[in-house]
């Protein structure tokens, strides 16, 4: 008895989440351009909160102060200063509770969490298709005599007729 080719639905199968893998990486690593002048000062004015008001950023504020240190983030920004730098002078100035966004380790963490989802995941795809492969080597091996005689008759009577 030959043993059977697993169907091509099977090999497509595994080329199309090949080709979905692929794809993923390569929109994952694609590199954006440097954001301009404009976004990341807009980006700073969301970060840095408002020295005379509660819970209000320099984007959402109209005090007298937010608008004084708009205006000094935008000239930093126009002189090229980093958005870090500019950070680490409204902290000096003003203290770590005018910054909105926590700082330190929290990129690390947005990097290790996708990925170890990712692999978790690769990890469980190819569990469960190994397990499939063994399923089905042991599912085509087990075949008795009376099972062979009644397809053996079934094809001798369909051969017979019209």
């Amino acid at each position: 008895m030959t043993r059977r080719r697993p169907p091509l639905g099977g090999r497509l199968a595994y080329s199309v989440l090949a080709l979905l893998a692929v794809v993923a990486l390569a929109v994952g690593s694609r590199h954006h351009a440097a954001p301009s002048n404009a976004a990341r000062i807009a980006n700073l004015e969301g970060l840095i909160k408002c020295p005379d008001c509660a819970d209000l950023t320099i984007a959402q504020s109209s005090s007298a102060a937010a608008a004084g240190l708009r205006n000094t983030v935008v000239a930093m920004v126009d002189a090229g200063q980093s958005d870090a730098a500019i950070e680490q002078y409204v902290v000096g100035k003003y203290g770590p509770a005018e910054i909105t966004a926590p700082r330190g380790g929290s990129g690390a963490v947005a990097v290790a969490v996708p990925a170890v989802a990712f692999g978790l995941g690769a990890l469980a795809l190819g569990v469960m298709f190994v397990r499939r492969r063994g399923q089905r080597g042991s599912a085509d091996a087990v075949v008795d005599e009376a099972d062979l005689a009644l397809v053996t008759s079934a094809l001798a009577d369909r051969r017979g007729s019209p």
